[in-house]
């Protein structure tokens, strides 16, 4: 398990959403907010390492979506939900915090689908946008082509793939500093590296289409995995802080150095 961080001060709170509550971890420091958005199953603890590196310069808040960790599950929680509702919550979230300028979304795996519907549905909510090896909308539009998984919990979120996916697809993201980081291609492993899937040249291919779309810089990062923010944290890190210092002015994404996110997509063990 990661650790607590030690230099960050963290207020675990409990928000009303409405019909239940979200736990969530905000630490002091100052705008913009950094929101960090968890993959399928995950709770807020996974970013644990990485609020450790933010917080002393900036806010972050780290939620767990409901029936998931500390939050509570959805009194409707076997209605399946859509990625518009789950950034809905996020935005209802939001607004128990009083936070009210422009945040930062930084998004693992399933969580860039919630980060990317939200960034559509409140473009002015966003001032910058990080998406670490985020799940492919393409294969929640053809679910039949990914193999089954189990889900994260009996009350956790039970989506509407194919609306969600389909309303993604149809949305337009603003333009907002982003950066895309991805795991090592085929680093998939058990029954995901089965070739009959495909998921890792797809998986790639995606990575490559949203970097493009959201017309910014793509790093893949060397020999991690799916969990780019932990095998190589300096990467993470550096890809969120540009995205803040091209939000607030300092430093457009124009302005990145590139040489230096080269040096820093290796993992620390290989420095």
């Amino acid at each position: 398990m990661i650790p607590h961080p030690r230099t960050a001060t963290r207020d675990i709170r409990l928000v009303d959403v409405g019909a239940y509550r979200v736990a969530c971890d905000v630490t002091a420091g100052i705008d913009p907010t950094i929101v960090l958005l968890s993959g399928w199953g995950d709770t807020r603890d996974v970013w644990r390492q990485l609020v450790e590196r933010l917080a002393p310069r900036q806010r972050v808040v780290a939620y767990d979506r409901a029936g998931v960790g500390d939050s509570r599950p959805r009194p409707d929680y076997q209605r399946r939900r859509t990625y518009r509702e789950l950034a809905d919550e996020l935005m209802t979230l939001l607004e128990g915090l009083e936070i009210t300028a422009p945040v930062i979304l930084v998004a693992h795996s399933f969580g860039a689908l919630v980060a990317r519907m939200f960034t559509a549905a409140y473009p002015t909510n966003v001032a910058g946008l990080v998406l670490i090896d985020g799940s492919i909308d393409e294969l929640c539009l053809h679910p039949g082509d990914f193999p089954p998984t189990d889900g994260p919990g009996e009350h956790a979120t039970r989506l509407d793939y194919a609306a969600s996916a389909a309303t993604l697809a149809a949305a337009a993201l603003p333009n907002v500093a982003a950066m895309v980081l991805s795991r090592t291609p085929g680093r998939w492993t058990g029954r995901y590296a089965n070739p009959i899937w495909g998921v890792d040249a797809r998986w790639t291919r995606h990575q490559a289409s949203t970097a493009e779309a959201l017309d910014t810089l793509w790093i893949r990062a060397h020999d991690a995995g799916h969990y780019v923010h932990h095998d190589a944290p300096d990467l993470a890190v550096f890809a969120i802080r540009a995205v803040v210092d091209a939000a607030v002015g300092r430093a457009p994404m124009a302005d990145v150095d590139h040489e230096a996110a080269v040096v820093l997509r290796r993992p620390l063990a290989q420095r």
